[in-house]
């Protein structure tokens, strides 16, 4: 293992305007140059540049076997460039063919001090800026392909972080709090139930403070679902339609949602909008709080995120494409 040393970092203060709900407030930014960051070579497929922050804050950009790992944090003891928090604790990003890295990690401060990050990575979906929270150690809080769309992010970021100290108070984020539905959800719009099964459709919708439906599946939802798997097979498409109306037929699939509030009774759980996050893919994805358990829905394809996210779109149309997903 060899260790090369570099210049050490060079910080660049300038203001940049956030665009923040209810006012016009400017955020300082602290900038970083990656180029001069301490480099450190492991091997022939992998390297990591340690880099001085502002306010005892450190980053490292760990790259390796074409996967990347941004982690931001305060310095360990006895270092100025090293956070406290291991690359290892955050889920690699598979990059694409350019530099991993962009040439600035940008330092968002609130009263002086960092309380978001955003960095210039490329993946294998293109360029994208990753967007972390700190307070003390980092969290991922997503990717955007667009300056005002990570500055979004992250001014939400430092604005939950202000309300969790003692004597913050409630902020008026996220963001997406201003944005309303674009209409009601109507008689014969299917609500999602999984990815891969029959679309019920909506035969009842009660509009008021509380946007709520019932639906259901008949002979010809399971005939165009079966259809979809059974093709030039009369036979299994015939035997199919059978079967979702035995297992569904029956069933009344109701939701409800307080689109003001951001949130979604489904299946007999309220789930919250809880900020964007990152799917398998890299890209960003609304994050649901299951509020009867105080955890996450979980991320599979087929799982309980995408379904909450899919029937929060169909209750209230417009709110999650104006959020940018």
């Amino acid at each position: 293992m060899s260790v090369r040393y570099e210049t050490a970092p060079l910080l660049t203060l300038i203001f940049v305007a956030l665009s923040l709900v209810g006012g016009t407030a400017k955020a300082e930014s602290v900038y970083t140059d990656v180029a001069s960051c301490r480099a450190q070579d492991l091997g022939p497929d992998e390297f990591v540049r340690h880099c001085k922050g502002p306010k005892g804050y450190a980053a490292s950009l760990h790259y390796f076997d074409g996967r990347a790992v941004p982690a931001f944090g305060k310095s360990r003891p006895g270092t100025k460039d090293e956070p406290y928090l291991e690359s290892a604790d955050l889920e690699p990003i598979e990059i694409g063919v350019g530099v991993p890295f962009g040439k600035k990690i940008e330092w968002v401060m609130r009263g002086g001090e960092p309380c978001a990050a955003i960095l210039r990575v490329d993946t294998r979906q293109g360029e994208r800026l990753v967007v972390s929270a700190l307070d003390g150690a980092s969290s991922r809080v997503g990717m955007a392909r667009k300056n005002v769309e990570a500055r979004q992010m992250a001014s939400t970021a430092c604005k939950r972080r202000v309300a969790a100290q003692p004597g913050g108070r409630e902020p008026v984020v996220p963001t997406e709090s201003a944005i309303k539905p674009t209409g009601l959800p109507r008689v014969g719009d299917v609500l999602p139930i999984c990815s891969k099964c029959p679309g019920p459709l909506i035969t009842e919708v009660s509009a008021g403070r509380t946007i709520t439906v019932v639906a259901r599946i008949a002979r010809p939802q399971a005939k165009e679902h079966c259809s979809a798997w059974y093709v030039d097979n009369p036979e299994g498409e015939a035997d199919c339609v059978e079967g979702v109306l035995r297992d569904y037929g029956e069933s009344r699939f109701t939701a409800a949602a307080m689109c003001s509030e951001q949130s979604i009774v489904t299946e007999g759980v309220k789930y919250r909008y809880d900020g964007p996050g990152l799917d398998e893919f890299g890209d960003r994805t609304p994050q649901w709080l299951d509020l009867n358990t105080g955890t996450r829905a979980e991320l599979s394809s087929a799982g309980a995120r995408r379904t909450v996210s899919a029937q929060f779109e169909t209750l209230c149309p417009g709110m999650l494409a104006g959020m940018g997903f």
